[in-house]
């Protein structure tokens, strides 16, 4: 495979979550938001931080730490038995977990950027 090199700054890479994170956090504001699915959306941003580690153990140790944090609020929208939302639930975790499960089988690759 290629080899490509860490760009020196890669904070363009997180504008588009810093976005995303200030749009959650609007629209938590918003008394009609549905605030447990917002919380469970702004959470699971973290976890497409993965870029920004170099070390490979805190690198697996943060993104299980992220993905594990994500059932507090998802335990609220299940709770509330509305299929639906329990279905989107249901449907953004194992998203996360797929996202989850390939940065820990490549954690050598992602954190040294190549591959």
């Amino acid at each position: 495979m290629s080899r490509f090199n860490k760009p020196a700054d890669i904070q363009f890479l997180f504008a588009p979550l810093r976005a995303a994170f200030e749009a959650g956090e609007k629209a938590k504001r918003d008394r009609k938001s549905p605030i447990n699915h917002v919380n469970v959306l702004m959470d699971a941003q973290q976890i497409l931080q993965y870029p920004a580690f170099e070390e490979t153990k805190a690198l697996v140790d943060t993104i299980t730490e992220f993905y594990d944090m994500l059932p507090f609020n998802g335990n609220k929208i299940l709770k509330t038995d509305v299929a639906k939302d329990v279905e989107w639930y249901h449907s953004f975790m194992a998203l996360c977990k797929v996202i989850k499960e390939f940065v820990l089988e490549n954690c050598q690759k992602v954190a040294k950027w190549y591959g």
